[in-house]
């Protein structure tokens, strides 16, 4: 085993809240831990070669004549040891140098409730039909949360699941449904084939890695639409900034109608933050949860008439059924689970916390 896949395995022993390992050629290697960036201590530079002999049984040694074939950007996955990654390599400064990412992937996959989300989000895998959104930044843990809720999904329900993925993270096993997982890149060329494709095959749930365009979401809405559940996740930080993104993206000839179909096929918004724990070692989950029931029109008629700055009202007034992302991280406070500083820096209304926490 090489030095470079030594140092990397330490890492995983040392950092069981890791998240990534960042290797760039001719600087100093780090992580994304429980505290954010860190660089690894003692400092260790990367070098051509070290990248190159952890790679080899991809690229044969030749990283950057290869790496040009996938025009400067590879992801793809990494078995170390007995610990999974997912792989990004990049050439950068004009292809002289490189950029390695690893995200730790993890053997199995938690129960929902492990990660701390509320029993009315395991609820949704009930729903026969409708879209439902993970939103929040890189690195907020939203697709654990997919997949701990399609694993939930898979123990519970028998049906079929199809996950469009950039690239697959964690690798289902059969239970009561039958699950087909697609790589973007390599068993489907986009995520929008992927849906049109998928379509045909009468899934019961559907998986959208991430939407990222006007076409993937028009899909998404349209296979809610026509009675699948779908999940997808977007990068976006509380349940308004959500519905405006959407809009946003629905333009043109028929975007009133779209949006009004947006509004009736939405079950629910979950938005999550990493926080880290009031000792350092682990990451805390804060989450916003906006779950419309079953005949919900207030909300839906906000959404098709565009009164958005009032979702955030109609939310307060429904606490506790709702809550906004300040509720959890006040709870994480007084509970001492995080520190309030941290808290405080993962709000996107961090004057209404400390207003709460006077």
């Amino acid at each position: 085993m090489s030095k470079l896949a030594t140092l990397i395995l330490d890492q995983v022993e040392k950092h069981p809240a890791l998240a990534d390992i960042f290797l760039d050629t001719n600087s100093p290697a780090g992580i994304n831990g429980a505290l954010g960036f860190e660089p690894i201590e003692p400092e260790v530079v990367i070098t051509y070669d070290s990248l190159s002999e952890l790679l080899n049984a991809r690229y044969g040694g030749d990283l950057c004549t290869k790496l040009k074939e996938f025009n400067g950007s590879d992801d793809f996955a990494l078995k170390i040891g007995n610990y999974n990654f997912r792989a990004a390599l990049r050439s950068t400064f004009a292809k002289t140098e490189l950029s390695l990412t690893l995200r730790w992937i993890r053997d199995s996959i938690p129960h929902y409730s492990e990660l701390g989300l509320p029993i009315e989000v395991g609820e949704l895998v009930r729903r026969k039909n409708g879209l439902v959104l993970f939103t929040g930044q890189t690195n907020s843990g939203k697709s654990t949360s997919q997949m701990a809720l399609i694993d939930y999904y898979n123990e519970s329900i028998a049906g079929k699941i199809v996950t469009l993925e950039h690239p697959i993270e964690y690798r289902f096993k059969r239970k009561r449904s039958c699950v087909n997982q697609r790589e973007i890149g390599v068993d489907v060329p986009d995520f929008i084939t992927g849906i049109r494709d998928t379509m045909r095959e009468s899934p019961t749930l559907l998986m959208i890695g991430e939407i990222r365009d006007q076409d993937t979401l028009i899909a998404a809405i349209q296979g809610a639409e026509s009675g699948h559940l779908v999940f997808a996740s977007l990068h976006t930080n509380n349940f308004e900034n959500t519905v405006d993104r959407v809009c946003d993206l629905l333009t043109g000839t028929h975007a009133e109608s779209l949006r009004k179909t947006f509004a009736s096929v939405l079950r629910a918004v979950i938005t999550q933050q990493l926080v880290p724990s009031a000792d350092g070692k682990l990451r805390k989950l804060a989450h916003e949860v906006v779950v419309l029931p079953e005949g919900e029109r207030a909300i839906q008629s906000m959404i098709r008439k565009g009164e958005l700055q009032q979702l955030g009202e109609e939310i307060n007034k429904r606490r506790p059924l709702m809550h906004v992302l300040n509720d959890s991280l006040y709870e994480l406070i007084v509970s001492n689970e995080v520190k309030r500083e941290d808290a405080l820096a993962g709000s996107y209304d961090r004057d209404g916390l400390e207003k709460r926490l006077a």
